[in-house]
């Protein structure tokens, strides 16, 4: 659109030498004014004026509403295509779903409210999944007055039976001959198993007749020959 342009006139005033001019400080061009109060450029090049009905279009031009395409209008939103957007926010949905989003804190508080004062969920163990047929043991303790079926007392770790308690041990040690009964030959026990080696001697004449006489059944032998 070609800009508008408006003359204003002023009355001119006289200088020294006598010629029209404009009043100090003002810049522009001076009109003059011819017969009949016509306006005329005192300053115009000859021949020279202007069209006071394309001038007064002009004006009525730049009053009117303006008419634009909206193309014409700098930074105008771009229309878009519901079905393309559709597929965007489809094409992005994961990406969307992790952005903030404006909450009502009054309606948020609420559903606090109610989940606090909501009794405990009541599940039954068949409808539990997933879980193993068996649990192993962890290590733990309990206290003693919590362990049910327990002895009254308890025998100590380091104790001894009569024998007349212990089932059948009297039978087995009848006939026995206590240890204190075995004898020695020539200082060797006979308590154990084996062979006891004995050194071979013979009796004197005179401890030979003193056995004799004393054992008069027994033979006795001497280390001297008769």
């Amino acid at each position: 659109m070609d800009p508008v342009v408006i003359k204003v006139g002023f009355r001119g005033v006289a200088g020294k030498d006598g010629a029209a001019r404009l009043p100090d400080g003002i810049e522009g061009q001076y009109l003059g004014y011819g017969a009949g109060g016509v306006p005329v450029a005192v300053d115009a090049p000859s021949g020279g004026g202007y069209d006071d009905t394309a001038l007064s279009a002009r004006v009525d031009e730049a009053q009117a509403d303006a008419t634009l395409a909206l193309e014409q209008i700098a930074a105008f939103p771009v229309p878009y295509d519901d079905s393309a957007l559709a597929a965007g926010v489809n094409a992005n949905a994961d990406a969307i779903a992790n952005l903030p989003a404006p909450y009502d804190s009054t309606a948020l508080q609420g559903r606090v409210t109610t989940l606090e004062d909501a009794p405990a969920p009541d599940v039954g163990w068949d409808d539990v999944d997933g879980k193993p047929a068996a649990f192993p043991p962890s290590a733990h303790t309990h206290a003693f007055a919590d362990i049910t079926g327990k002895p009254s007392t308890f025998p100590p770790s380091a104790h001894s039976h009569a024998i007349a308690d212990t089932t059948g041990l009297q039978t087995a040690l009848d006939g026995k001959q206590p240890t204190t009964a075995f004898k020695t030959v020539n200082g060797t026990s006979i308590t154990g198993t084996g062979n006891i080696v004995t050194a071979v001697s013979f009796a004197t004449d005179a401890e030979a007749l003193a056995y004799s006489t004393a054992n008069p059944t027994a033979a006795v032998f001497s280390s001297q020959a008769s």
